[in-house]
């Protein structure tokens, strides 16, 4: 596998896809995955489908095999296949990857309340489920319903204390969707494991904290750092351009704000709202002076 994964690195994938056919007779529950990938990475989809039917043919509920194939069928176009055996997938013994990718495909489609019934109801399949759960909580945050998500967020962090990345996402979404001192007091004791992480989300997420609590000299390089690192990422230009705006570094956070503006997949309409709000506030000021 790390050889035909080194070939397709070298763009041989041809030989890539003929030590992985080599490989596969001898191993095909744990080879199937990477032989698809190499397919679709040479852009031979016909040959990616073909085999996952031909497996398919052997085993109906493969359900790693139906989530595949979907994928296939939606970067296809071929939407209504794609839907009817990501459902196939869903309904299969082993419903976790199944319902995710049902309720990855309507979220991707916009069909948010087909969304939700899907992550719902793979919940009740596996209630311990992190991967349905995280799912469901972007599905809640796309609906504005922050609450909802932030109940579901404590509930895995009660039961996974020690996960770096449900820390992040509790201690985000207290301190960017509640304004109560509670909530923001609780966020910055969740975040402060991060204060010497290599990861850019958890210093923006802990340096927005400092921002929020007044902490603007603390706040600056953390999320100086997490910007440098993520210069496509909106929400994260956005903060660095708040906290410039209030450190008095004007040119620097008008030129933050509007690379914000120019990046709005990662934030609300109320975000963006306030970033241009404080860009319009900042040119007047300085043509002003």
């Amino acid at each position: 596998r790390i050889a035909a994964a080194a070939l397709s690195g070298m763009e041989r994938h041809s030989d890539s896809i003929n030590l992985l056919q080599e490989a596969v007779a001898s191993d095909e529950t744990a080879l199937n995955t990477d032989l698809v990938r190499a397919y679709v990475q040479a852009g031979r989809l016909s040959e990616a489908e073909e085999y996952l039917q031909t497996l398919l043919d052997q085993e109906p509920e493969n359900t790693r095999a139906l989530v595949l194939l979907g994928s296939i069928y939606a970067e296809t176009e071929r939407l209504d296949e794609a839907e009817s055996t990501f459902k196939a997938a869903a309904a299969a013994e082993d419903n976790e990857i199944g319902s995710a990718a049902l309720a990855q495909f309507y979220l991707g489609s916009g069909r948010l309340e087909e969304a939700e019934a899907a992550a719902r109801a793979g919940i009740e399949g596996k209630p311990d489920s992190n991967a349905l759960r995280f799912l469901l909580s972007g599905i809640l945050q796309a609906t504005e319903r922050f609450d909802e998500a932030i109940a579901l967020y404590e509930e895995m962090y009660r039961e996974n204390p020690d996960s770096t990345a449900i820390a992040n996402d509790l201690a985000s979404l207290l301190s960017e969707r509640r304004s109560d001192p509670e909530s923001l007091d609780r966020a910055f004791e969740i975040a402060q494991r991060f204060r010497n992480s290599e990861i850019p989300q958890f210093l923006d997420t802990l340096g927005w904290i400092h921002y929020l609590r007044g902490d603007h000299a603390e706040a600056l390089p953390l999320i100086s750092t997490a910007a440098e690192r993520l210069p496509n990422v909106g929400l994260v230009q956005y903060h660095l351009g708040m906290v410039q705006k209030a450190l008095d570094q004007t040119d620097a956070s008008i030129e933050s704000l509007e690379r914000a503006v120019s990046l709005p997949a990662t934030m609300t309409a109320a975000d963006l709202e306030k970033a241009q709000a404080a860009i319009d506030e900042l040119k007047q000021s300085t043509a002003s002076n």
